[in-house]
């Protein structure tokens, strides 16, 4: 394992990277699939050079912040990209979240562009927030009249230029904004660093054994910290493929674990809870899948129990959080231990403590987690 200082020291980077590195030496491989189109890494890197032309012409520059209000989709993994390119900030903003959350969160991070849909656009008016806009971008558009502050993303991104500049990061830069879940208080925006992105993405890449060839299904949200960088960048890093859903669905899923040679398969329980119960998943249907890994909430011995009997793949488990990047733990393969989180990863160092005092507890006492490492915001 390296240390701590082996792990966080690095040159300048941009998380960009991940992607723009596959696309000169592998530009035909297969980047990101979605419904029935498919992107090379050296398409999806054309694709975010268009972006990112198209940021710098209308005046962003390193250190805006560039609000994603989109579902999953190419659009979002496309302007994700093409922000980090320019050096810009993406900000995640859910689409499920309600007007006035839309709006607090906008209202914090200040975004000079916010990229949405038509549909999700409507909740964003009349709303009092943004006061550095300078532009709203609507991806695929509906309507052939878009008022002035308003613009086709797509139709810009069909006439820019698709080569750009990689815009050279320190470890420390600010690369990425998400939202807390709240599970505790109000969402709260965790800015995340170049390092804090791109080190997680290498580890979860090298814990979980992803390589060129992979085909991992990717149907969490990617406004949520699991879903962009322990699965879609962590894909990236790897070289691997992303079969993109908009959302999860049981019927669907199974669907394409059988038919699109998915390989690796990262969820949450009450998600294998589902394709359980739809009752099309056993061994044969899983078809090419070799690893699944289970995260963002506690995964119940019974469900790990029903998932091996039913389908002969072991499923691991990690913990972490918006905060830690979020890959803080792994319970995989080497040291598995039913029932805990596992082992900290490289560089990040754990302790349960008493929250009064900060004292480490006893092995079997009740505490607090506290961490350590290259991970935390």
């Amino acid at each position: 394992m390296p240390s701590s200082s082996s792990v966080t020291e690095s040159p300048p980077l941009n998380v960009a990277d991940h992607v723009a590195y596959h696309a000169r030496r592998r530009p035909d491989s297969a980047a990101l699939t979605f419904r029935d189109r498919s992107w090379s890494y050296g398409e999806l890197d054309a694709c975010a050079a268009r972006a990112s032309n198209v940021l710098a012409t209308h005046g962003i520059l390193p250190g805006d912040r560039v609000a994603l209000h989109l579902p999953n989709s190419p659009a979002f993994i496309v302007a994700y990209l093409g922000a980090l390119r320019l050096g810009a900030i993406p900000v995640a903003i859910a689409a499920s979240w309600r007007a006035e959350s839309i709006a607090a969160a906008l209202m914090d991070v200040a975004p000079r562009v916010i990229i949405t849909t038509c549909t999700l656009h409507e909740r964003l008016a009349g709303l009092s927030f943004a006061p550095d806009l300078r532009a709203l971008f609507v991806a695929d558009p509906t309507t052939e009249s878009i008022p002035r502050l308003e613009r086709s993303w797509e139709s810009l991104l069909s006439r820019a230029r698709d080569v750009a500049p990689m815009w050279r990061a320190r470890p420390e830069t600010p690369a990425a904004i998400l939202f807390s879940s709240g599970t505790t208080a109000t969402p709260k925006g965790v800015v995340l660093s170049h390092a804090n992105v791109a080190t997680n993405a290498r580890l979860k890449a090298r814990y979980c054994g992803l390589v060129p060839g992979d085909t991992v299904a990717l149907v969490v949200p990617l406004f949520h910290c699991f879903g962009q960088n322990a699965i879609m960048n962590a894909a990236f890093h790897a070289g691997a493929c992303v079969v993109l859903s908009e959302r999860f669905d049981a019927a669907t899923l199974a669907h394409e674990i059988a038919t699109r040679n998915v390989s690796v398969l990262f969820g949450v329980p009450q998600m294998f809870n589902r394709l359980l119960d739809i009752g099309d998943v056993d061994a044969q249907s899983m078809g090419a899948l070799r690893y699944v890994l289970s995260a963002a909430s506690t995964l119940p011995a019974s469900l790990a129990e029903r998932w091996l009997g039913t389908t002969r793949l072991p499923m691991r488990e990690a913990y972490g959080l918006t905060e830690s990047s979020p890959f803080a733990a792994y319970n995989g393969v080497a040291r598995h231990v039913p029932g805990t989180l596992g082992a900290p990863v490289a560089g990040v160092r754990m302790a349960v403590v008493d929250p009064e005092c900060d004292a480490p507890c006893a092995i079997g006492e009740r505490g607090e987690i506290v961490m350590q490492g290259h991970n935390v915001m």
